[in-house]
């Protein structure tokens, strides 16, 4: 008889039989070579495993409403409190003038030389702010008078830098430099609104009018 080897695990084993002596496996033989074993494994059957459903519930929960109780409050009223506004009388010439004099005119113009001559003009900024601010203080706009804040010190780095453009430019930039001086100063000079001039010698006026009734009123007491 001759020998035969199972398919599946390899074994060798004599004769024809149905069943593999080793695995225990049936086969049967190929009807073309039947000396050849051909192994037919049975289909197993693989159960599909369902999973099971999901059941959502919707559970209702009561929800609690908070009442509001209402406090009452009570307002405070905002009074309004009116700032104060400037009033500007109408221009006339007893409220617009201007009250210097020549000889502090001539003085501050000649303190300004003896700055600006020495220093080769660089101090030239400082004569202009003292100018400047003599002109602005004696002058009285509406009732009003002007004041000027700036300080020369501020304008002579600008001054400083003005000539050195002038001279770059062959003293075409020096035809700009009288404006920006101009708007700097401008640009500092305020107007006091604390109190028309006016009204200020009004509440002199009558202090002094009291002052003589009294003076007038002794010696009629004294006769009596």
């Amino acid at each position: 008889m001759g020998k035969f080897r199972c398919p599946r695990c390899g074994a060798i084993f004599e004769g024809q039989p149905n069943r593999c002596p080793r695995c225990n496996v049936l086969f049967k033989f190929d009807n073309g070579n039947p000396n050849a074993p051909f192994y037919a494994p049975k289909e197993e059957k693989v159960e599909e495993k369902k999973e099971p459903e999901v059941v959502e519930k919707v559970v209702e929960v009561p929800v609690e409403v908070e009442k509001v109780v209402e406090v009452p409050v009570e307002v405070e009223k905002l009074v309004e409190v009116e700032k104060p506004v400037a009033i500007i009388p109408e221009k006339s010439k007893e409220n617009t003038y201007f009250d210097g004099k020549t000889c502090q005119y001539f003085g501050w113009s000649i303190l300004g030389l003896l700055v600006t001559i020495p220093t080769l003009g660089i101090l030239y900024p400082l004569a202009y702010a003292w100018l400047y601010k003599w002109r602005v203080s004696h002058t009285v706009v509406n009732g009003y008078r002007l004041k000027f804040d700036g300080k020369a010190g501020s304008l002579i780095g600008r001054w400083i830098l003005y000539e050195f453009l002038s001279i770059i430019t062959l003293t075409i930039f020096a035809w700009f430099v009288p404006v920006r001086i101009n708007k700097w100063a401008t640009a500092r000079t305020t107007m006091i609104f604390d109190k028309p001039l006016e009204e200020e010698k009004k509440e002199e006026a009558p202090v002094e009018e009291k002052a003589e009734e009294v003076k007038e009123e002794a010696p009629v007491e004294e006769a009596k």
